[in-house]
């Protein structure tokens, strides 16, 4: 009775000191994870932001500055024209910033994942929370470059 005891306790601890190694190695293993769901979020907040630009804010312009002086040499067609560029950029630069974020959440090519969130630095977003998002998905991604398939 003694050695089954004795037995169940040396399981037991070889269990405990397997799952902690496992726990800080699968921590470190999750930063590419946790780097695309960033990525993939500050993506959709982006392209929501920059149709809302590109539609809404090219076609309300004119509500906007008809209460407000406009210097004679600026038309409310050029800033029509320059807000749906504007939109037109930032939905570009997400569709980036989301194979960036499929990249890292398969942890393959690890460039184009870092590459997709340095372009998501230049999208806003709502109050550029998805610049921020993708300030953090850039350390994670430099932190983690050795989980990467090569």
């Amino acid at each position: 009775m003694n050695m089954q005891i004795l037995i169940k306790n040396l399981t037991f601890d070889f269990l405990v000191d397997f799952t902690m190694e496992e726990k800080v190695n699968s921590e470190k293993e999750s930063y590419p994870i946790i780097a695309g769901v960033l990525l993939l979020v500050s993506a959709i907040l982006s392209i929501l932001s920059g149709i809302v630009i590109y539609f809404f804010g090219a076609t309300n312009i004119n509500l906007i500055l008809s209460q407000q002086t406009v210097p004679s040499e600026i038309s409310i067609e050029f800033i029509q024209s320059l807000l749906m560029l504007c939109g037109a950029v930032v939905v570009i630069l997400s569709i980036f910033v989301v194979l960036g974020g499929i990249m890292s959440l398969k942890k393959q090519k690890w460039g184009f994942a870092l590459g997709g969130a340095i372009l998501g630095l230049f999208t806003f977003g709502p109050l550029f929370i998805s610049s921020i998002m993708c300030f953090i998905a850039v350390i994670l991604l430099i932190i983690s470059k050795k989980d990467f398939k090569r």
